[in-house]
């Protein structure tokens, strides 16, 4: 139920609903990684961060995302977030990770404390996306709005209103 190319298109995430987040070489068709929901719950939203050196998955119904480092093969972060967790996307820093959430407001965290350090303003979403120049988080709205949010501070700058459903 989800795919991502690693940056350098050498690697491949997978999320299924059998709970497994999983990484494969592209080369050799291998799988390197291996991530387990603890219940066998969904695993969505793979995203590699810009350099290559880090994954992460959600875990949806279970509510926490997983960071893992590539190199090492071990779990950085493992981030408890209220809501399902539905997104992630790294911005192009690879320091922060902003997850999409339903019914709650996306949230950005800091990748090496794994602590919050923005909540949205939006009403729950099903996706989020930084800009490449890393000023703005894009979230696609349960309410059908797409919404601009200035990276730094957290604030709105405009909300496109025209979808009659989720985004």
């Amino acid at each position: 139920n989800g795919i991502a190319f690693s940056p350098d298109g050498a690697l491949v995430g997978t999320t299924g609903e059998d709970g497994f987040a999983k990484i494969w070489d592209l080369e050799t068709g291998e799988e390197l990684h291996a991530l387990e929901s603890p219940a066998g719950a969904d695993a969505l939203a793979p995203s590699f961060s810009p350099d290559g050196s880090l994954f992460a998955a959600a875990w949806l119904h279970e509510g926490f995302v997983r960071i893992l480092d590539l190199t090492s093969g071990r779990i950085v972060q493992e981030i408890q977030v209220e809501g399902d967790p539905r997104s992630t996307s790294f911005d192009p820093s690879g320091a922060r990770i902003v997850i999409a959430r339903s019914r709650v407001p996306a949230v950005v965290v800091d990748v090496g404390s794994g602590d919050e350090v923005l909540t949205l303003d939006d009403p729950g979403s099903s996706d989020a996306a930084w800009s490449p120049d890393g000023a703005s988080i894009l979230t696609a709205g349960e309410d059908g709005s797409a919404r601009i949010f200035d990276a730094h501070t957290g604030r709105q700058r405009f909300a496109l209103l025209g979808h009659r459903d989720s985004v």
